[in-house]
């Protein structure tokens, strides 16, 4: 159990995945040597109507763009390995060798054949509540290269039904799941959302961020950062959809990630909860603030909390750290509610 958790732990952490290079947000401000025109009134106005219209300034809370990624292949060899000595199949033992050898291998992708035999094998195990922390472990890495969606095909694949048993796993009132294999579990679904949202369309999404803020309370911090980064990655999504109105995620979203989240002792789960909910109130460096959402964060009187975020010192090590971050992301999101 030590070994398979310290693995999990290790696993657990995730990493920003590559993004394209960003403009540069200070390339469209005028030089030294622009003209300014003052001399009319309605010059004026529109340069008062185009200071409306520029978003706000929140460099750190626009820094966070790329999804969290579940992806150190550390753990493959140990986690297919576990697997393989526990298999009976012989083209499942080999499917788990290639998958292994594969993920371990600088740049190289499994095929969507090997996708598929590698489910196989791992689901034959999860099925029998088998080696889950270990399948989940390795499961992760391979929904990484979740195979094109097709719509004829897309509930009956190995790789779907996978999802499925993960999906339910965490949405039912009773699972089986260790602490471990839980957190490996939201790695999964966090990665899948990451690079695919098609499979987890079929699912209830819904019912996933619900059980993943059920989570965000649980004593287990392995739990309570992976359901965060799972939440984080959804929001990344959702937060750029224009809406007339809030749905009921939305809503959920903002009130379970800002209640009590200065009693959260992790400032890892501490850092998404506060992005989670700064990004559905402004998603991104050119979005304008999404009014709807501004307003049921003051309503809800939730700014005071962001004040004793702000307020909490931050010594020693945790100065460079997500400690750090939370702090700064509570001024920018101050800032908004403010304009």
């Amino acid at each position: 159990v030590g070994s398979t958790g310290a693995a999990a732990a290790a696993a657990a952490a995730v990493s920003p995945a590559p993004a394209t290079t960003r403009d540069n947000p200070w390339a469209n401000l005028p030089s030294s040597a622009s003209t300014i025109h003052t001399s009319t009134s309605t010059d004026s106005v529109k340069q008062t109507e185009k200071k409306r219209q520029e978003p706000l300034s929140t460099p750190v809370l626009d820094s966070f763009i790329r999804p969290l990624l579940s992806n150190d292949t550390k753990t493959a060899s140990i986690s297919a390995n576990k697997l393989i000595s526990s298999t009976e199949n012989n083209d499942d033992t080999e499917a788990l060798k290639q998958m292994e050898s594969t993920l371990t291998t600088n740049n190289a992708k499994p095929s969507e054949d090997l996708v598929e035999s590698a489910c196989k094998a791992i689901l034959a195990q999860l099925d029998k509540n088998a080696n889950m922390t270990f399948g989940l472990l390795l499961l992760r890495l391979v929904v990484l290269h979740a195979p094109k969606e097709k719509e004829d095909d897309i509930t009956t694949t190995c790789f779907s039904k996978c999802v499925h048993w993960v999906h339910q796993q965490l949405t039912a009132n009773q699972h089986t799941l260790s602490p471990a294999a839980k957190s490996m579990a939201w790695c999964t679904l966090s990665n899948l959302y990451a690079v695919s949202h098609s499979y987890l369309a079929h699912q209830d999404l819904d019912l996933s961020v619900e059980a993943a803020i059920r989570d965000l309370t649980t004593s287990r911090v392995e739990v309570r950062q992976a359901a965060a980064a799972f939440l984080y990655n959804v929001t990344l999504v959702i937060s750029n959809h224009e809406k007339e109105e809030m749905d009921d995620v939305t809503v959920s979203l903002l009130c379970a990630c800002l209640d009590g989240i200065g009693q959260e002792t992790d400032a890892t789960c501490q850092l998404r909860r506060l992005i989670v909910a700064a990004k559905l109130v402004k998603p991104n460096k050119d979005a304008n603030v999404n009014v709807t959402s501004k307003s049921l964060v003051t309503d809800l009187g939730f700014g005071d909390a962001l004040h004793d975020l702000v307020a909490k010192e931050v010594n020693g090590n945790a100065a460079n750290g997500d400690a750090a971050k939370v702090k700064q992301v509570a001024v920018e999101f101050l800032k908004i509610l403010q304009s």
